[in-house]
């Protein structure tokens, strides 16, 4: 008596199948989402040429977007990748914000927008990163 082999090659046949619409779907939406988002598709070689160093220090948790009037806000900044030699200031910001090196902190008295400038330094080299706070009754 012969085994069967049928289910073996029906499953290698619609498992092949599937791999073959799997790849090329994702390569036509990439392919579409390339042209309908280009600013999110950038070329590394456009990125070097442009002098941006992928190891420079960023912010990498987002920050509380809201607080209301009279409670304390408070964000502790994550730089990555992380080293020794960074430092961080707190530029322009509201009168009731503070920044103790670790924590940015205050008890906001009145309703409004406001943004505050967090300033990564490295060697020199500085970027800063503008966050957006409201302040709600």
């Amino acid at each position: 008596m012969k085994p069967k082999v049928k289910p073996i090659r029906l499953f290698v046949i619609v498992f092949s199948l599937f791999l073959l619409f799997v790849i090329t779907g994702s390569i036509l939406l990439r392919n579409y989402n390339e042209k309908k988002y280009p600013e999110r598709f950038v070329d590394e070689i456009e990125i070097v040429n442009e002098g941006y160093d992928k190891s420079f220090p960023q912010i990498i948790n987002e920050p509380v977007g809201g607080v209301p009037v009279g409670e304390t806000y408070t964000f502790t900044p994550r730089v990555a990748p992380s080293d020794d030699l960074i430092s961080l200031s707190l530029l322009d910001s509201p009168g009731w914000l503070t920044f103790d090196g670790v924590e940015v902190r205050g008890t906001p008295s009145e309703v409004g927008s406001f943004s505050f400038i967090l300033r990564i330094e490295k060697e020199g080299l500085y970027v800063d990163e503008e966050i957006f706070l409201v302040v709600t009754d």
